[in-house]
């Protein structure tokens, strides 16, 4: 019902804010024609009527809530009164005092409260009783007073809405556009937020396994490095690297291996990277390396070698490798065989940084196979 009467207010209103629209002096141009006739002025009015609800749904307006607020509050109470008063009728038998006339029934309303209720022979005083219940039940006036006032609001938005015409019709326009350009770079500040929530937290979980890998990598070569002096130290093969020395120089062996002090890792990635003085030829002592397809799709074969480029100079002691960390046993010892020292069969998914510590520890390589002649595949693994 509130929806009829605001439209019948919007299209009256409408035809009046028009009316009045073509009759302002701002209608008329400097030689006195006007700029719109009267047909097109109720048009723009009841046009611009029917755009006031976007504009209080704009600026946050109740007043629509507040008319079906006023309505409902005032047809709930013309039902309970009528309830009330259904409540409150009752019918009463009055007999006359002569016993000889027939017995004569007067209905009359009367209030429900015991201590209303008329004797059964005083006419007089339920009469007046009667008339205090009936002054007892007035409706409320304060709801349909309330809604007048929404609905006269509603009409004054609507008027002044069609008097500005055209120009409340470009105000709408542009507050709509302005709405929607705004609801989109709040969606785009959201989503970027968002963006930036899931980079965090990318960026948190790769330090932690970062973070990780540097225990596990540490671990794992400390515990290598301290398997291996203990190999110098407690098992150190004098027999054997005396028969490969004595068969090639003919000097007798009497050299002990003393392990060089490393620098600590700095390249997670590349834990090799820089421990070994970045050089892969002193000494004459050469680090050489070929690398090859595997049958195994997305690896290669690895070979590493340490050769002497002095040929009266081979290799004579045990030799130790440093690998990455991804390997099991990154920390491999190879005893010289024909002056050489060869670590062969190490599959791999892409380029790492070898160390080497050879001739008792006096010799230290490094070979980066990120950069030599290698397959571009497995240099950019």
């Amino acid at each position: 019902m509130e929806l009829l009467i605001m439209l019948s207010i919007m299209l009256v209103t409408g035809f009046v804010g028009g009316c009045v629209n073509y009759l302002l002096p701002s209608n008329r141009k400097q030689d006195g024609t006007l700029e719109l006739n009267f047909i097109r002025s109720a048009v723009l009015g009841i046009g611009a009527t029917l755009l006031v609800p976007i504009f209080l749904n704009t600026v946050d307006s109740q007043l629509m809530d507040d008319i079906k607020l006023c309505n409902e509050k005032t047809q709930e109470k013309g039902i309970n009164i009528g309830n009330e008063k259904k409540k409150q009728q009752i019918s009463i038998p009055i007999k006359k005092a002569d016993s000889d006339s027939p017995n004569v029934i007067i209905t009359n309303v009367l209030p429900l409260k015991k201590d209303s209720l008329p004797k059964r022979d005083s006419v007089k005083s339920q009469k007046n009783t009667i008339s205090k219940s009936a002054d007892t039940v007035q409706p409320s006036k304060d709801s349909d007073h309330n809604a007048g006032k929404k609905y006269l609001l509603w009409g004054a938005y609507c008027t002044l809405a069609a008097i500005a015409g055209f120009k409340f019709i470009e105000l709408i326009i542009k507050n709509v556009l302005r709405a929607e350009e705004v609801r989109i770079l709040r969606h785009e500040n959201l989503e970027k937020d968002k963006e930036l929530d899931k980079t965090k937290e990318e960026k948190e979980k790769q330090e932690k396994e970062l973070e990780k890998r540097k225990k596990l990598s540490t671990a794992n070569l400390v515990e290598s490095e301290a398997v291996m002096k203990n190999d110098i130290e407690n098992n150190f093969n004098t027999e054997e690297i005396y028969k490969h020395s004595t068969e090639k120089t003919g000097d007798d062996f009497t050299k002990i291996f003393f392990m060089p002090v490393l620098p600590g890792i700095t390249n997670l990635d590349d834990p090799q990277k820089g421990r070994f003085g970045g050089k892969s030829e002193v000494n004459n002592r050469k680090l050489s390396a070929t690398v090859t397809e595997s049958r195994l799709s997305g690896f290669f074969n690895v070979s590493l070698k340490v050769s002497s480029t002095d040929a009266s100079n081979p290799i004579t002691s045990e030799t130790y490798f440093y690998l990455h960390d991804t390997f099991l046993n990154p920390v491999r010892k190879v005893l010289p065989s024909n002056g050489e020292a060869v670590l062969e069969d190490l599959l791999s998914y892409g380029a790492f940084t070898v160390g080497v510590i050879t001739d008792f520890g006096k010799t230290i390589l490094e070979l980066d196979l990120s950069e030599g002649n290698f397959p571009k595949k497995f240099k950019e693994s």
